[in-house]
């Protein structure tokens, strides 16, 4: 019951397929109607489909490890955490061949965001040992290393969009963010 209403609601780890990226679906289960944003799709708008019934949607942006529309993310944990919300594990380069990336990596790379109560990120870090692998792997596909960690962070935790019913609340990269204090 994460809203507080007495109903238990259903998290879905998901990918939106339009945005190529992970995502985390929240839905209360008596009411189930309607797609999942982004609403100014030309596919969605051409369907003439009605707006999902979401209580939340969270999508999470990609890294330049996912270089390729066939290349995508996904949420490979997700725990609630003591205090409220939940640790998300998002993991790069789902749908890619590894192998034609570096023969020895068996290792996905990943990020973990920390979401509030609402599903606003809080936090985001780099699990054990996965910036000297972005790094390898970033070298590997002729990208530039990634020398300001911190930075990098940030800018994902920015680019995050979490959409509460139909509306973005929370999307800082493009200038839209309800939730600040």
């Amino acid at each position: 019951d994460f809203n507080g209403d007495g109903n238990m609601e259903i998290i879905v780890a998901c990918a939106n397929n339009p945005c190529s990226r992970a995502a985390l679906l929240i839905l209360n289960p008596l009411r189930l109607s309607g797609v999942s944003p982004p609403y100014d799709n030309e596919l969605f708008l051409a369907s003439g489909m009605s707006k999902g019934s979401q209580l939340y949607y969270v999508i999470f942006p990609k890294t330049r490890l996912c270089t390729s529309p066939d290349i995508r993310n996904d949420v490979n944990s997700l725990h609630p955490m003591p205090e409220g919300g939940f640790a998300v594990g998002v993991g790069e380069l789902s749908g890619a061949k590894l192998a034609d990336i570096a023969d020895t990596t068996t290792n996905i790379p990943g990020v973990m965001y920390y979401l509030d109560s609402k599903f606003i990120p809080k936090n985001v870090q780099f699990p054990d040992r996965s910036l000297p692998l972005f790094n390898k792997l970033l070298g590997l596909l002729g990208e530039p290393p990634i020398s300001n960690p911190e930075a990098f962070l940030d800018s994902l935790k920015n680019d995050v969009i979490v959409y509460y019913g139909d509306s973005i609340v929370y999307h800082p990269a493009a200038g839209i963010n309800f939730n600040s204090k």
